[in-house]
């Protein structure tokens, strides 16, 4: 099965030198489902090696190269509240008043 429309895709990826994983979500999901040799039957029917997870899974790099160990994970989250908020919070807004 070929796939059409996806040359702005590859050409863009070229720009980046990045790989292009075109997956079928329909014979991918259906792939899933399917036992080792009736998925290669299934995958052989639409004239293709592999699904488009496979090898997406394949492309990826292992999950530890993704952070450089010597350098700290950035998030977007914010700060939790400072000490004295953490004491205002646990208090109530009068802590003298029992």
């Amino acid at each position: 099965m070929q796939i059409t429309n996806t040359s702005v895709v590859h050409e863009f990826a070229a720009t980046e030198d990045a790989e292009v994983v075109v997956i079928q979500w329909k014979s991918s999901r259906k792939s899933l489902e399917l036992e080792d040799e009736e998925k290669a039957m299934f995958l052989e029917e639409l004239g293709i090696s592999e699904s488009g997870l496979d090898k997406l899974i394949k492309a990826s790099p292992p999950a530890e190269s993704q952070i450089p160990s010597s350098q700290p994970v950035k998030t977007n989250a914010a700060p939790g509240p400072s000490k004295e908020e953490q004491r205002r919070l646990r208090l109530g807004p009068h802590p003298h008043r029992f």
